[in-house]
């Protein structure tokens, strides 16, 4: 990596949660501990990829490339939208204790 900017830093953080959340994930026994590291896990995971997605597409934003701009600000897109998606779960799942949880590893 040649430059640590913001969007990468986000990324790696990301990518840090991210790691040890599958590992839980998969340990676990299935129940509302695993739920929650599950989608603590996508969260992380949407994240990583929307984060890192953004910075390159501000890179070449700057640096004028379009026919790359549109692809990967189309991958940008989709994946802040699941980050959003994501993050609701994931809220979700720590407030709402009246409800049946719903697992993000399957």
């Amino acid at each position: 990596m040649s430059d640590l900017s913001p969007f990468n830093l986000v990324a790696l953080v990301g990518a840090a949660i991210l790691v040890p959340g599958w590992i839980l994930a998969v340990v676990l026994k299935p129940g509302p501990t695993r739920d929650k590291v599950g989608w603590v896990g996508a969260t992380a995971l949407y994240l990583a990829l929307s984060s890192w997605f953004l910075g390159h597409c501000l890179r070449f934003w700057h640096e004028e490339r379009w026919a790359l701009l549109v692809p990967i600000g189309f991958l940008a897109f989709m994946f802040s939208l699941g980050l959003l998606v994501s993050s609701y779960r994931t809220i979700g799942q720590f407030v709402d204790r009246t409800s049946a949880s719903q697992s993000a590893t399957n």
